[in-house]
């Protein structure tokens, strides 16, 4: 999940984001939070890490998306520092280097997912569902927005195109996929620490 959701950003629109470990970690960390601390459920913990992360990639995609190439890429590294500093240092919210254990395992509509092997099927879902996802962005009249910009952006924009508006929307989309997989990720292991999402 954690690939596709790179892919897209990385492989259909050509821009390199350090940052990706970065909305990995919140949406563990939102969904290891939410079901620890408040009793949420899986999904819902999920959920919430993806919203967060989504309006996190708002707050770095408008000024960073306006930066070209290497300037870019220095960009959501700094926001991928800020990230790990932050896990690492707020005691109170996330432990610190502490970690968050005894994240529970995940629990969908009354079926628990307690073996590996459910584990794999729940990993092949989610999988699938990414898939799905960047499948018909990339098919659809946005891909060929994405391609144009991985391309040659001065020519999509000379076509009329709002590459702009079309980057920040497909890193929210990058951000919210890499969430959803820092979610798994968490409720599998059951433990996370900020090291876990590093560079």
């Amino acid at each position: 999940v954690l690939a596709i959701s790179l892919d897209l950003i990385a492989g259909h629109t050509g821009m390199v984001s350090i940052a990706h470990a970065a909305f990995y970690g919140v949406g563990a960390y939102a969904s290891a939070l939410c079901t620890t601390r408040l009793g949420a459920p899986f999904l819902v913990g999920v959920l919430v890490g993806m919203l967060i992360s989504i309006a996190l990639s708002f707050v770095v995609s408008l000024p960073s998306l306006r930066l070209h190439d290497d300037g870019f890429v220095i960009g959501t590294f700094g926001f991928q520092i800020i990230v790990f500093s932050v896990l690492n240092n707020w005691m109170e919210l996330t432990q610190g280097p502490l970690g968050i254990p005894g994240i529970p395992n995940p629990s969908i509509f009354g079926w628990r997912v307690e073996t590996r092997l459910e584990f794999l099927g729940l990993a092949i879902v989610s999988c699938g569902l990414a898939y799905w996802v960047v499948y018909r962005i990339i098919c659809s009249p946005l891909g060929r927005v994405l391609h144009a910009i991985r391309e040659d952006e001065v020519f999509a924009k000379a076509l009329g195109k709002d590459t702009v508006c079309v980057k920040v929307t497909v890193f929210a989309v990058s951000a919210a996929l890499a969430a959803m997989a820092g979610g798994l990720y968490a409720h599998y292991i059951t433990y996370i620490d900020p090291t876990n999402f590093t560079v």
